[in-house]
């Protein structure tokens, strides 16, 4: 994490992270290729739509997560109602588009 708060480039070395060392770069190439198979692989089996919309779940249930225990260094923002109902209509989407 840098100065402004915002997370480091996994690529980019910035103050405190890895505490200045350099690291080979190289190794981040099993990480990135794991994420790419696993979206290809849910594309496959279940469809451009419904992938996506998995994906966008997970993200935005990581997201709150973040931002209600405030982790790397942010603000905490906390979870709401609102926020667990709109949570609540994602999946349920998504479960109808399974259908």
């Amino acid at each position: 994490m840098d100065k402004t708060g915002a997370l480091c480039y996994p690529v980019k070395i910035c103050s405190g992270f890895n505490n200045g060392r350099s690291f080979n770069k190289l190794l981040l190439n099993g990480d990135l290729t794991a994420i790419i198979y696993l979206v290809q692989a849910s594309i496959s089996k279940l469809g451009v739509a419904i992938a996506t919309t998995a994906i966008v779940f997970g993200q935005v249930s990581t997201a709150l997560l973040i931002d209600h225990f405030g982790l790397f260094g942010l603000r905490e923002i906390p979870f709401t109602w609102w926020k667990l109902l709109g949570l609540i209509f994602l999946a349920t989407g998504a479960k109808l588009m399974l259908n």
